[in-house]
């Protein structure tokens, strides 16, 4: 365990002492957290003890000093600001429009994709918020993120980019990314899924923290919001990376909890795997307890 008198893991030169910071932003779980209050969070590696319902994400102690914090914080007032209103008043404008790509059908044309654009939210502030995720994963010794770590030469990359702008004012921030003229910033791939004015109801089962990596893919489920990072770079119309516009990819209700279950089978899945090696039993969603192992029916 980390304490207030260990080193920044952002700038490495502060002491570490912010407490209760948060892995993934509070404000991406807002509207789940207006209609049902509290969440579950979801230990796939402790799976023994019950998973309580709790009304903040996670958060831990002296990961980072007080102006590190203070940026990140800058980061997601930003994203607060400029994409997630957008998203929950769905309506068309200027400043929100939508881009839809287009297939040829024999002799006429079909839409093959739908996409928001979020004209007023700055690319390289969005690339560096997605960028300050990853980061708080690969440092955190939460789970289920103390499994996940990434490259060293990635994390150096990313410790660089978010480090170039760091600031505890949104204004000064924005204006670094708007005014930047240095070396070209590495672009950080990304789709960002959101249902647009939708959310569960109130009696659905949901895990709002997760990560699964894919062959393609780091998927970070952080509240309403569906990140994948994209480690293959091709090209695509919807992905995002600075300086092209943020995109939002609406998800009707129906593909959402289709996603939000895949994560939630992912979840469970690793659960009744540690249950199964350790001998603590299988995981009951229904309960959300252990179901213990017969051991005079267990199979040898």
């Amino acid at each position: 365990m980390r304490s207030k008198n260990e080193i920044c893991l952002l700038c490495e030169q502060n002491r570490a002492d912010k407490t209760n910071s948060h892995i993934l932003p509070k404000t991406m779980s807002r509207r789940i957290r207006g209609v049902r209050k509290k969440v579950i969070q979801a230990h796939s590696h402790k799976m023994h003890k019950k998973n309580s319902p709790k009304q903040d994400t996670f958060k831990e102690d002296y990961l980072f000093c007080s102006t590190c914090e203070y940026y990140f914080g800058a980061l997601e007032r930003h994203f607060s600001l400029y994409v997630q209103p957008y998203v929950e008043r769905a309506v068309a404008s200027e400043d929100f429009y939508l881009l839809e790509t287009m297939v040829s059908n024999g002799n006429h044309l079909e839409i093959n994709g739908r996409a928001y654009v979020c004209h007023k939210a700055q690319p390289l502030m969005m690339q560096l918020l997605i960028e300050s995720i990853v980061l708080r994963i690969h440092v955190s010794s939460k789970d289920p993120y103390e499994q996940y770590k990434f490259p060293d030469q990635l994390i150096t990359q990313l410790r660089s980019n978010l480090m170039k702008f760091r600031s505890i004012s949104i204004a000064d921030v924005f204006t670094s990314c708007r005014d930047y003229q240095g070396d070209p910033i590495p672009p950080t791939y990304y789709f960002l899924f959101c249902p647009i004015m939708k959310v569960l109801p109130k009696d659905q089962s949901i895990v709002t923290e997760f990560v699964e990596p894919t062959e393609r893919f780091f998927k970070i489920l952080a509240g309403e919001y569906h990140i994948w990072i994209d480690t293959h770079f091709p090209p695509h119309p919807f992905l995002n990376y600075s300086p092209t516009p943020v995109k939002i990819i609406p998800l009707s209700e129906e593909r959402y909890l289709a996603m939000n279950q895949h994560m939630f089978d992912v979840f469970f899945e690793n659960m009744n795997r540690y249950m199964e090696e350790s001998g603590n039993g299988f995981y009951d969603p229904k309960k959300n307890t252990p179901t213990p192992v017969d051991e005079n029916n267990a199979s040898m």
